[in-house]
């Protein structure tokens, strides 16, 4: 949540796999914001909401996935529009919970 990066220095933040894993979410949201050009896009691969409680104790998980409406509230909260949000296809051999790709763009006046 601190990069050492100018304001407007990248095209594409790309988060993936990590932001279940901090417990704070709004400061990821605004630095990613921050960072991101006019025509940037702050990319999230991460879990889907799920309800498989022992990744918690097993895999020091903070949260449980994130809900379409959770990533859109914090995108907004940091100055981000949810462009896109997808669940990905599930691999019958993978054994956590669901993952999906979402997409968010600075909101700038």
């Amino acid at each position: 949540d601190a990069l050492p990066l100018p304001d407007a220095a990248v095209d594409v933040a790309l988060c993936q796999l990590v932001l279940h894993h901090v417990r704070e979410q709004p400061p990821v949201y605004r630095e990613a914001a921050r960072i991101l050009a006019d025509k940037g896009r702050f990319v999230v691969v991460d879990m889907v909401a799920h309800d498989r409680e022992e990744v918690r104790e097993t895999m020091g998980h903070q949260h449980l996935g994130f809900s379409r409406t959770r990533v859109a509230e914090l995108a907004a909260e940091a100055g981000l529009a949810l462009q896109s949000w997808r669940a990905l296809p599930p691999d019958s051999d993978a054994q956590g919970p669901g993952l999906f790709v979402a997409v968010m763009v600075p909101q700038r006046g």
